[in-house]
């Protein structure tokens, strides 16, 4: 009764557990295709954008740091030059000819603290008057400006104070060109038609790349080339850009659907902005679309797998049940250091063939004795000698034939028994190969040691009828082997030295 009700348990939860599965499986899949596949795609537009136009602010912050580290160092050791000679000087229009020469930086300058001095090429100069100058004055160390107009293009001041016994004698100042913005982005992405550009927080463009749809000089704010939807999208967006904000929106430029990006760098107030088309975006939205698309399929196939699953469950059940229960006699009948037969399991195995099918055959019996195991314990340790028994389980494991049985049947006896030896010399063959087994037989991963036996051997049926009765001729045969000299073989009553086989084995 009690089998029954279990078996009814077993046979319920095969079902139930397939129908929960499969409910689950349908509800998420329904739950995400019904999601609003649009703002998927444009979430993940925005975020690859987005994190694309962080690595470009990364990239002009760190063109901005060069710079103000080159200010610092000149004005590290500009202490003595605005009051000294003419040598101190030429030095001096050297070093802000080599500021100039080869890198972003456009003007140089070293003033006092009125705003006089000379730039780059030892003209005189006065910037007394200009904003860069001012914010240099208010600073507590090194100033970076906004991005400022000057004629045609667009500049950054870095300005360094200079120091003369501890008191702030002028200022070390170089105009750095945020053109270097136009050579970071890598226009392949987004479809190839991207425009990258360098906004400050008014919105105005400084720097721009890829596409050209819109110049720089030109602003996000009241641009008659941008349409931004309608006036709340204008001045949302004017607001964000002033308090450092970023965001996503949909725009025409010059007629062309685009949409924009626009992500705060954290510095300074400027803007990393992207236009990418909305064919882009239209890859993007297919791509998610054929979620909906693989919906019925997905439906239709998990309706078949709910059927095989039911099959399969029973079915695997079944080959589960027989492989645990292979499993548990396996390691019922196993030797766990060596993973052969254990001596329960290998009389057994011996015993059923002698009453079953090999009763009218021809068969050997091997006892394999490990010469001073004792030893190999005392001297090595015990683990070693765990090792050596080990080797030699797996060595005997893959010499002889599946078909014949070998066991560990005591500390340092084991036991091959070979069946249907047909005839004589089959019986002396295999004898010599089990005599030269000790031969190359190295155990111990990092000491190789050379172990030998004292291998015994008996004949069924000639020596013994059964487990027992070949077991102790094996055993005498063995005793005979390690009476003269150990490390070889001995048949039962095959004369060594003149005497038989036929006495006791005695323990060493």
């Amino acid at each position: 009764m009690g089998d029954s009700k279990n078996g009814s348990k077993i046979s319920l939860l095969q079902w139930i557990v397939p129908a929960a599965v499969l409910l689950i499986f349908m509800m998420v899949s329904l739950t995400y295709a019904s999601s609003d596949i649009r703002s998927l795609a444009l979430s993940d537009t925005y975020n690859d954008m987005s994190g694309y136009a962080s690595e470009l602010g990364n990239e002009m912050r760190f063109n901005v740091k060069g710079t103000q580290n080159m200010a610092d160092t000149a004005a590290s050791f500009a202490e003595t030059l605005l009051d000294g000679g003419l040598s101190e000087r030429d030095f001096a229009m050297q070093y802000l000819r080599d500021c100039v020469d080869g890198s972003n930086i456009v003007q140089a300058f070293i003033v006092d603290v009125g705003g006089r001095g000379f730039d780059a090429e030892g003209a005189q100069a006065d910037v007394s008057g200009e904003s860069f100058f001012e914010a240099a004055q208010l600073a507590d160390g090194t100033s970076i400006s906004d991005i400022v107009e000057d004629g045609t293009r667009f500049l950054i001041y870095v300005s360094a104070p200079v120091y003369k016994k501890d008191r702030v004698s002028g200022f070390v100042i170089l105009g750095m060109s945020p053109k270097c913005f136009e050579t970071l982005p890598l226009t392949s992405k987004f479809n190839g038609r991207a425009q990258y550009m360098l906004v400050r927080s008014d919105g105005v463009i400084t720097s721009s790349a890829g596409d050209s749809l819109l110049g720089k000089g030109e602003s996000l704010i009241g641009n008659p080339n941008m349409t931004l939807g309608d006036d709340m999208t204008e001045v949302k967006l004017a607001r964000n850009l002033e308090n450092g904000r970023s965001g996503v929106i949909n725009c025409t430029v010059k007629n062309e659907n685009r949409y924009l990006v626009y992500k705060s760098s954290k510095f300074n107030g400027w803007y990393v902005c992207i236009l990418v088309t909305n064919s882009y975006v239209s890859g993007q939205v297919e791509r998610y679309g054929s979620i909906m698309k693989s919906l019925l399929t997905r439906i239709a196939v998990s309706m078949t797998l709910f059927f095989i699953i039911i099959i399969a469950i029973n079915v695997i059940g079944r080959l589960v049940y027989r492989k645990q229960s292979a499993a548990l006699k396996d390691k019922a009948e196993t030797d766990l250091l060596t993973g052969l037969l254990n001596k329960m399991s290998t009389e057994k195995y011996i015993q059923d063939y002698l009453e079953g099918e090999g009763r009218d055959k021809q068969s050997m019996f091997f006892l394999l004795d490990i010469d001073n195991f004792k030893k190999i314990n005392d001297t090595m340790g015990h683990a070693f000698g765990d090792e050596v028994l080990a080797t030699l389980g797996e060595k005997i494991s893959t010499e002889f034939r599946a078909t014949d049985i070998f066991g560990r049947i005591g500390g340092d006896e084991f036991v091959v028994f070979l069946k249907d030896i047909k005839t004589d010399e089959i019986r002396d063959r295999e004898a010599s190969r089990v005599a030269d087994f000790f031969k190359n037989f190295k155990a111990g991963e990092y000491v190789k040691y050379s172990a030998t036996a004292s291998i015994g051997a008996a004949m069924y049926p000639k020596d013994g009828n059964s487990f027992e009765s070949l077991y102790k001729a094996a055993d005498q045969a063995v005793y005979q082997a390690k009476k003269h000299g150990k490390n070889q073989l001995a048949f039962y009553r095959q004369e060594l030295g003149g005497e038989e086989s036929d006495t006791g084995r005695h323990e060493e």
